[in-house]
């Protein structure tokens, strides 16, 4: 291994389009007559040069040799920085650190285990995929959900010992129907209007939890515009403490 003050890991950063992703790109184009069908069932393009574009673009893209350069002692430290904020605010906070879409292309066998050495001990992914593959690099780990999956992936879930995010009737019905405990974390939805229940239906959640086989761990929300808005930001907060 490479000594911390390196980066640890160089790859070319490749991009590649498929004929799937041709067809998805055409599909969201103006409808005409029979294209929908044409492409649902995998037939031809309408416009080849739509699929000639995209095959230009991939070896464009390839061709520059973009590098990623990952240092490990940079994000140690600054995962070292944050840790230190709360230990100031004599707070018993712990620091989950999102990981999801490989870790956002930085690879997420590298980021897990750089977090793991600096103490991180939480971890947040977007599937119960990336959630199972953050388990292998970090057995003792928790890993949170920040979504809800199928119903078809509880029995997977409980496997792996995947915590939850949860904000629908029907997952939080069926988790329930399961009869397993389930660590969940109900989100409330203060603004962002893309995951969360509205605030109207958290008392009636958070009761129907409470009196279940779940484990309410914590209560959640995501702020749209922390960083650019600090009047809305302050109203979504205002929200969530009155909720």
């Amino acid at each position: 291994m490479m000594s911390v003050d390196k980066p640890v890991y160089v790859w070319p950063a490749e991009v590649r389009y498929s004929r799937t992703s041709a067809r998805l790109a055409q599909a969201s184009c103006a409808p005409r007559p029979g294209r929908q069908q044409n492409i649902l069932e995998g037939g031809p393009l309408v416009d080849p040069s739509l699929e000639t574009f995209f095959n230009q673009m991939q070896e464009s893209i390839i061709s520059q040799n973009t590098q990623i350069l990952q240092n490990m002692a940079t994000l140690q430290n600054n995962i070292g920085k944050k840790m230190a904020q709360s230990e100031k605010k004599l707070t018993q906070k712990k620091l989950c650190l999102v990981v999801k879409a490989n870790a956002y292309g930085h690879g997420v066998k590298w980021a897990v285990n750089c977090a793991t050495k600096a103490g991180v001990a939480w971890f947040a992914v977007a599937s119960v995929d990336e959630g199972i593959q953050v388990k292998e690099h970090a057995k003792e780990a928790r890993v949170l959900l920040l979504s809800e999956p199928a119903i078809s992936q509880i029995e997977k879930i409980r496997i792996n010992n995947l915590d939850l995010t949860v904000y629908n009737e029907s997952f939080i019905n069926a988790l329930i129907d399961n009869g397993s405990t389930f660590n969940v974390h109900l989100k409330i939805d203060t603004g962002m209007h893309r995951l969360g229940c509205s605030p109207e239906n958290f008392n009636d959640f958070f009761r129907r939890i409470e009196d279940s086989n779940l484990n309410l761990v914590g209560v959640c929300t995501h702020f749209p515009l922390a960083d650019t808005d600090e009047i809305e930001t302050k109203r979504s907060i205002k929200l969530f403490e009155n909720t």
